[in-house]
């Protein structure tokens, strides 16, 4: 699932106006994810319309 943020406020680093955070099952999950056919081509439709990071975070519990 993904979560949608409110205000962002930038205290060190970048500078972002918006985040979303999607939770996967584990790290290779997400790499799989981010690798696979079908987000790649839905990136293509974005290609030169936004300007995006990507971090895939290891959550600790």
């Amino acid at each position: 699932g993904g979560v949608g943020a409110g205000k962002v406020l930038s205290l060190e680093g970048f500078d972002q106006s918006r985040v979303a955070v999607t939770e996967f099952p584990s790290m290779k999950h997400a790499i799989d994810c981010f690798n696979s056919e079908e987000y790649q081509a839905s990136m293509k439709i974005l290609d030169g319309g936004v300007e995006r990071d990507v971090f895939i975070v290891e959550g600790l519990e």
